[in-house]
């Protein structure tokens, strides 16, 4: 007796299983930032937060975070190694806040606790001080020892001082007046 017939059937369900079978998508990337204006002529001085109420990102705390696609939030962001450095873009919207981190590096020096590089910092605020922005490169990226970098995830904090050169951000409301600005930033589920 023959059975002709459990051949196609199986070869039916490998085809369904095998079609049934796909990679998961990818989690949401998730966000967040603490941004202040500390000193200069920005006519300014104060912080803004993403997400806007629960416990804010800084330096020492982690705090709460916005996932892309929900609470009107947009979070854009690559986090990738490439030999002894990291490279860091990544942005954060909620309503009429961002704040982006545009070609960062950051090196890593197996001597030392923690990581620093250079970076641009964009912040806009939809209110009075416009869109506050760093020169190319005119911010420092620190990640410190109780903080985390790796592949596809950041968590650290950005200092961006006026000095001899200039540095520090300026708004676009007053393009010949600069300011102090620090602050804080997380950026997971990145591309790689």
């Amino acid at each position: 007796m023959t059975l002709r017939w459990i051949e196609p059937i199986t070869a039916g369900l490998l085809a369904a299983g095998t079609l049934g079978c796909t990679d998961s998508p990818p989690p949401p990337a998730k966000g967040a930032s603490n941004f202040a204006l500390t000193s200069g002529g920005c006519n300014f001085t104060g912080g803004f937060t993403i997400p806007e109420v629960g416990v804010p990102t800084t330096r020492t705390t982690l705090g709460q975070r916005v996932e892309d696609g929900k609470s009107g939030a947009k979070v854009r962001c690559t986090v990738s190694r490439q030999g002894n450095a990291f490279n860091i873009a990544g942005s954060v919207l909620q309503g009429n806040r961002s704040l982006s981190v545009v070609n960062g590096q950051v090196g890593l020096d197996p001597t030392i606790k923690g990581h620093s590089g250079p970076a641009t910092i964009i912040h806009t605020d939809g209110m009075s001080t416009g869109t506050l922005e760093s020169l190319p490169g005119g911010c420092t990226i620190n990640i410190y020892p109780n903080q985390d970098l790796a592949e596809g995830r950041v968590w650290g904090t950005f200092l961006c001082s006026t000095g001899d050169a200039q540095d520090g951000v300026r708004s676009s409301n007053n393009p010949s007046a600069s300011c102090n600005a620090e602050g804080s930033f997380v950026f997971e589920n990145c591309n790689k």
